[in-house]
């Protein structure tokens, strides 16, 4: 994607622990200590219900309208981020701030007991509102508790809903309508949905085992997860973290069965690489969806397969850990993500979230490298991971998110011949004094000497036509370090100039031992069409102005050998 979207550290709360650092220590141990026996009417049912253990993170009253158990959960986790969106409410003011949250929950914790009583009264409870059953709450009560004035959408695409949620937040900055979004999802294992699952088969008796020959079904869990997306670095967490880029597809192939060969879930993943412009070579781990049931875990098996091919991606299904928390599992297996990246920022040994399983592989299954407890990573770093959603009715979605390398502000020419293409005498920028990938823009400096290659003796400098080289190695440098702060160094550009326009020079020539301040500000982006106002100073005096549209090859050889 054109534009940096960045990543705040997460709020979770779900049964593997209230906070990132318990949810990290629990998917990287294997613990399955919040998978506990449950009763639903009598029946007996493995679930990831977030217990009394927890309570010290969940408030026993919330001060929403409409009080609700998954409201009070939804709370223990927006509290964890709550510095974050309070300063992206100084920082942009509550009308450029939206709220998307992703729930298959309809209130039921009010609506079963308000229908309970209509059954058997004929007629609801006189304190009951048809609110309370509305998908939409979820995201009102956030809208509410910080007034905030943007967009407030919420998102019921069943498994997938919270990553859809993620993938609109992700639109509307894209689309400037807002400056940060309160993005996540939350759900809960209600027993309307226990008992739901149940009669569709889809629930195992024992914990769940993803992708083992012997799988037999999910276990059901409790879960939020909630980040702040925004256009600017709010959140201080050591590591840089931005949304990379994501896909989505909807295959439409049965109301609750996937389709079989896993075809609208790869269309889903390969959309997600197109758009964050990476191989799949270069994903790091991927967070597979792994419910555990028969159908779910053979078509991802095989769909993993169509995208990854030979390469076998380092991947687990933390839902063995978690439960599968529904509509909250998209925002909680991207929490994961998120903190497989920033905790094995500069780490000696990486480590990766496990998936607790039988270890008994589905020989009828293409083979994955699942992460285990005995797992050897054998790559430098985490860079890139990748977070599948799949939900009925064909509704997938994966997202990819990266760390950003660190760029300094002031490059010397010597590292700067590392990011460009120019070498030696063609190398005309001396030094990057300042760059700002967000609003890209770029500062730096050309020394004027006998040994510039465009140097006129007979001038006794460089003629101030000539200067629109500096100016393109000026674009060239704030391309190269944008790219290299998306680590995506291994993949160059060529730039060709469509058009120069208002295109005014002030003074006849650059002088000998002056220094020209080159200024670049890119102005408009479409596709690989690049638009950028571009200025050269000496001292405060402006000695050359224009306009330069470039476009983007990916492939330059290519582009030229091409036959009409």
């Amino acid at each position: 994607m054109n534009n940096p979207l960045f990543l705040s550290y997460p709020g979770v709360v779900c049964a593997a622990g209230c906070g990132r650092k318990a949810l990290w220590s629990c998917v990287t141990s294997g613990s399955q200590s919040g998978i506990k026996k449950t009763f639903v009417y009598g029946k007996e049912f493995f679930a990831a219900i977030v217990g009394d253990e927890l309570e010290s993170g969940i408030e026993s009253a919330s001060d929403a309208r409409y009080d609700m158990r998954i409201i009070r959960i939804e709370r223990a986790a927006i509290k964890q981020i709550e510095c974050v969106i309070k300063k992206a409410l100084e920082q942009y003011g509550k009308e450029r701030i939206a709220v998307c949250v992703g729930s298959c929950d309809n209130g039921s914790e009010f609506s079963v007991a308000a229908h309970k009583t209509y059954f058997n009264a004929g007629a609801f409870p006189s304190s009951y509102e048809l609110e309370m059953q509305g998908a939409e709450y979820v995201a009102t009560y956030i809208k509410e508790l910080y007034d905030i004035k943007g967009a407030c959408l919420s998102f019921s695409t069943a498994c997938s809903s919270s990553a859809s949620a993620i993938v609109k937040a992700c639109q509307l900055l894209q689309a400037n309508l807002a400056d940060a979004v309160i993005v996540g999802g939350v759900d809960i294992a209600s027993d309307t949905v226990l008992m739901g699952f149940d009669a569709l088969e889809a629930v195992s008796p024992e914990k769940t085992n993803p992708f083992s020959k012997n799988r037999n079904g999910i276990t059901l869990g409790d879960g939020a997860a909630f980040f702040v997306l925004s256009k600017d670095n709010l959140a201080e967490d050591g590591c840089v973290v931005l949304i990379a880029g994501y896909g989505e597809s909807s295959d439409a192939h049965h109301i609750t069965a996937p389709d079989p060969e896993g075809i609208g879930a790869a269309s889903a993943m390969k959309a997600a690489l197109k758009s964050a412009d990476i191989n799949a070579s270069q994903v790091d781990y991927l967070n597979l969806h792994g419910t555990g049931t028969v159908f779910n875990d053979s078509m991802e098996a095989k769909a993993v397969k169509n995208v990854f091919g030979d390469y076998a991606v380092p991947c687990s299904s933390t839902k063995s850990e978690t439960g599968h928390t529904l509509g909250a599992a998209g925002a909680l297996e991207l929490a994961v993500c998120y903190e497989t990246i920033v905790r094995n920022a500069g780490a000696e040994k990486i480590i990766l979230p496990v998936q607790c399983w039988d270890m008994q592989k589905d020989d009828a299954l293409p083979e994955l490298n699942i992460v285990s407890s005995d797992y050897n990573f054998t790559g430098k770093a985490i860079e890139y991971c990748m977070s599948n959603s799949f939900a009925f009715g064909g509704a997938n979605v994966s997202l990819i998110i990266a760390s950003r390398k660190h760029v300094p502000q002031r490059i010397e020419n010597g590292a700067l011949a590392e990011l460009m293409p120019h070498t030696g005498k063609m190398l005309l920028l001396d030094r990057v004094t300042a760059h700002d990938i967000v609003h890209r823009t770029l500062t730096g400096e050309c020394d004027i000497t006998e040994h510039c290659i465009l140097y006129d003796k007979r001038l006794g400098g460089v003629p101030s036509w000539a200067s629109f080289e500096m100016l393109a190695q000026g674009i060239s440098a704030l391309a190269a370090i944008i790219r290299a702060s998306n680590r995506m160094l291994d993949k160059s550009r060529a730039g060709v100039v469509l058009s120069v326009s208002d295109f005014n020079a002030y003074i006849p020539v650059l002088e000998k031992n002056q220094t020209v301040t080159v200024k670049i500000k890119e102005e408009y982006r479409s596709e690989d069409i690049y638009q950028y106002d571009c200025s050269l100073y000496i001292a405060d005096r402006q000695a050359v102005s224009a306009r330069i549209t470039v476009m983007e090859m990916k492939n330059m050889k290519e582009a030229l050998c091409q036959k009409k």
